[in-house]
Order: structure tokens, then C-alpha cells, then sequence
């Protein structure tokens, strides 16, 4: 299993500066392909559940959660996976998200 908290987080190439709550949320990667989010507010957390997997050509990651019924997935270029950083992109519209994991 490994463990990730956000580092770094970018919109259109500039840096967000991240709460503390941003901070202290991690994601949990298993082997059989589950994910755990969990968000941290003040002294209360929610964690959802999800599954992930590589595309074909492991270019990209796909997490996908179900709630209430309804499935949403998010794909996310992989820039670097390393056993201590995770670099993944994301574009919605015409902006480009950068999140920068380290291994907790």
C-alpha cells in the first residue's frame, strides 16, 4: 500500500498555496487496485472510496468513485511516479492542474 499527501498543487502554472486541512489529506493506493481519499477539516475527516488503474500504456491514471449510484472517474497524466513522489496532471476546459505527491 502506499500512501500520498500533497506537496505541491498548480493551476495554469501557478502554485495554489495549500491549507493546512490540504496538508494533512492523504490518499491510500493498494495493490488490488482500491484507493481511499481521505479529507481532513479541522479535527473531522470524511474518507471515500474508490478503485484506480492504468490505461493501457500505464500513460495514465484513472481513479473512479461510486456515490449514490453514480460513477465519476477522473484520468490524470502520470509526469512521474517514483516510490516517493507522485506528479499527476489533470485539464478540465482550457486549465491545467499540477498536484505533486510525496509518500507519507
Amino acid at each position: 500500500m502506499n500512501t500520498w499527501v500533497l506537496d505541491k498543487a498548480f493551476v495554469n502554472g501557478n502554485e495554489v498555496p495549500l491549507t493546512a486541512d490540504d496538508k494533512d489529506d492523504y490518499m491510500e493506493f493498494t495493490k488490488d487496485e482500491k484507493v481511499k481519499v481521505t479529507e481532513v477539516s479541522g479535527s473531522q475527516s470524511a474518507t471515500i472510496e474508490g478503485t484506480w488503474a492504468f490505461d493501457s500504456k500505464k500513460e495514465n491514471l484513472i481513479i473512479s468513485f461510486t456515490y449514490l449510484g453514480y460513477t465519476v472517474s477522473t484520468t490524470y497524466k502520470i509526469l512521474r511516479l517514483k516510490s516517493n513522489e507522485m506528479w499527476l496532471e489533470e485539464r478540465n476546459g482550457n486549465d491545467t492542474y499540477k498536484y505533486y505527491y510525496v509518500s507519507k
